[in-house]
């Protein structure tokens, strides 16, 4: 016997970055369970493709495109394709990310590029283009996931932490960002799974 819902998002698109697999794929099956179309944005096609097939056994209208959100260039076509296949974007959740396990001494450049474009850039941009859309509805929410190392950094993760803190994510960023866009009620917020 299915639950019973603890909310509607019936008629909602909602869109989970880094969504087939972990917190995002949790994320993006409660969206779906409770009635939001719902699109995936992963690069890793065969997990795309296996929690697709959860996603519409749910029997809402679902995608999955394959994206590495680090390239920028492909950011706003990858929302615009959601939009067209799906309508107008109510949920965006920034969820990828990703962490470089090595000390500082052993973290060159390229590893710090690489991780602040997935944890950092991608949250401001995708944010941006969404918002963008949002406001012409006066409606919308943007969900920043946070690392747990963001409240409880590890030496080895440290950038990890530093980006996903900084990203959208943080309490303070959140809450700056919602005073901007209160008016268009579009509201921000972070979540986050507890340190361990």
């Amino acid at each position: 016997m299915a639950s019973p819902k603890m909310f509607d998002l019936s008629g909602k698109v909602a869109v989970v970055t880094g969504g087939n697999g972990g917190i995002g794929r949790a994320i993006a099956l409660g969206f779906a369970e409770a009635g939001a179309s719902v699109a995936i944005l992963a690069r890793n096609e065969e997990r795309n493709r296996d929690t697709l097939g959860e996603l519409k056994r749910t029997g809402v209208p679902a995608l999955a495109l394959k994206l590495d959100v680090s390239r920028r260039e492909t950011l706003k076509p990858a929302l615009e394709a959601v939009e067209r296949g799906l309508g107008p974007i109510d949920i965006l959740v920034n969820n990828a990310a990703f962490a470089i396990l090595k000390g500082v001494l052993d973290h060159t450049e390229e590893d710090w590029d690489s991780v602040m474009e997935t944890n950092l850039t991608s949250c401001f941009i995708l944010s941006k283009y969404a918002v963008a859309s949002m406001i012409a509805r006066k409606a919308g929410k943007i969900i920043n996931v946070r690392a747990s190392a963001a409240t409880k950094a590890r030496p080895s993760i440290r950038r990890t932490a530093s980006a996903r803190a900084d990203c959208c994510s943080s309490r303070d960023a959140s809450r700056s960002n919602s005073r901007r866009t209160i008016s268009r009620s579009i509201r921000w917020r972070p979540v986050g799974p507890r340190p361990t």
